[in-house]
């Protein structure tokens, strides 16, 4: 109840946060942090972008009164640099037009959480800052945009990852332009057992059950066979909430254009409309990047 209470104390300033993530996403990361977080590895939070996840998790370790031992909680990784896709979520704050591509923000996020500044270590490039050793408790994945940069987070990160303790957080589950996200997950699954999805978000939550061998971390995720490939879009579904069906159909086709297989990227994105799959914004968006890789063919 006590916590419970801070919530609602709290809540407008949660709210505030300047951020991509959803309310669900600050209930359900202030949560974690108050109730679940153990202390016996470290929150680690890839891509931070402003601050929201990372302050939502500071104020739950501070609700959850396990602010008490002195040293770094939360490891932050960003490379705070602006990219004008960051706009449509600054209109209307004192951030819209202040920043230009490329303009480094750092200033900014370090401002938003200076507040818990003692329990925060701050770094940037995941490729070249890597891990250091320690355990994790809590991996929040926001920064697989790349295979390179996903290559670094497997062989970096998941191998410190606790059975039966620790949590992986995939922010980008229904994001179309990461198809690799949902191979991983099917291929991590006899390891990672899914344990809650979180309404009215791209996320979705894994408990770690037994360590990821290393031959299952460097697997060629983007050169799965088709068979292979069609399992893991079905498990993924079968996993999600219905409101992520639509994004990770989209991702599906997606995985077959960098694979350079339109043909059968085409045959995967009509059977979804046979489906009944609506032509919203990922399917439009991903039909679009098909023909524009045809043509470069």
């Amino acid at each position: 109840m006590k916590i419970l209470n801070y919530y609602r104390e709290l809540f407008p300033e949660l709210v505030k946060l300047k951020g991509m993530i959803s309310e669900n996403e600050r209930k359900f990361l202030f949560h974690y942090a108050s109730k679940v977080f153990s202390g016996q590895g470290m929150i680690v939070d890839l891509g931070c972008w402003l601050g929201a996840t990372t302050v939502s998790m500071a104020l739950g370790l501070k609700a959850g009164g396990k602010l008490q031992k002195p040293g770094k909680k939360i490891y932050v990784y960003d490379l705070f640099k602006w990219n004008h896709v960051f706009n449509q979520h600054v209109v209307g704050t004192e951030l819209e037009n202040l920043y230009n591509d490329g303009d480094d923000f750092i200033g900014e996020y370090e401002n938003n959480i200076k507040q818990f500044k003692n329990i925060i270590e701050t770094r940037r490039d995941i490729i070249s800052s890597g891990w250091h050793g320690e355990n994790i408790e809590f991996l929040l994945i926001d920064a697989m945009k790349t295979p390179e940069v996903t290559k670094s987070i497997l062989t970096e990160f998941y191998p410190f990852l606790m059975p039966n303790v620790s949590f992986v957080y995939h922010q980008d589950f229904d994001h179309y332009l990461t198809p690799w996200v949902h191979i991983l997950i099917y291929l991590h699954r006899p390891y990672v057992k899914h344990i809650h999805d979180v309404p009215g978000a791209g996320g979705t939550v894994f408990k770690c059950i037994k360590f990821i061998p290393d031959e299952v971390l460097s697997v060629d995720f983007m050169s799965l066979t088709e068979n292979d490939t069609d399992e893991a879009f079905k498990y993924c579904k079968r996993i999600a909430h219905k409101s992520k069906y639509s994004g990770i159909a989209a991702a599906h086709v997606m995985y077959y254009v960098l694979q350079n297989k339109f043909d059968k990227a085409f045959y995967v994105w009509s059977d979804y409309l046979w489906e009944g799959y609506k032509l919203n914004s990922d399917f439009i968006d991903v039909k679009n990047l098909l023909d524009k890789a045809r043509n470069r063919k």
